[in-house]
């Protein structure tokens, strides 16, 4: 999902028609809360519990990582200009131990949930 809104943003419609590179920012309305909510909502309401976890989960993940970052995010946008940020910058030894650490966390989670 997050890969076509990358598209719109960069192709020729979002070069012309600047609104739609605008609402489709790489980090505005799409690294808030409310499309992780709306999912949730969605798939529990198609019974797909599971899969409403799993989705929410992976959203929500992003989002807080890109929080860490200093570039960071807003969480509430459009709503509030507040900005969440942190330190850990992309590409260093930091984000690397992160990464194995939350990889590892899955891993536990599918075992217990899954197996």
């Amino acid at each position: 999902m997050q890969l076509i809104f990358c598209i719109l943003r960069s192709s020729k419609l979002g070069q012309k028609v600047k609104f739609v590179s605008k609402i489709f920012d790489h980090r505005g309305i799409l690294h808030t809360v409310f499309p992780p909510i709306g999912l949730f909502i969605l798939f529990n309401y198609l019974h797909y519990n599971l899969l409403a976890l799993a989705v929410v989960a992976g959203y929500l993940s992003h989002i807080v990582i890109d929080a860490l970052t200093p570039e960071g995010i807003n969480f509430l946008h459009p709503f509030s200009s507040f900005r969440i940020s942190g330190f850990i910058k992309t590409g260093t030894f930091l984000e690397t131990i992160l990464f194995l650490v939350l990889i590892g966390f899955d891993v536990f989670l599918f075992v217990k949930v899954v197996l």
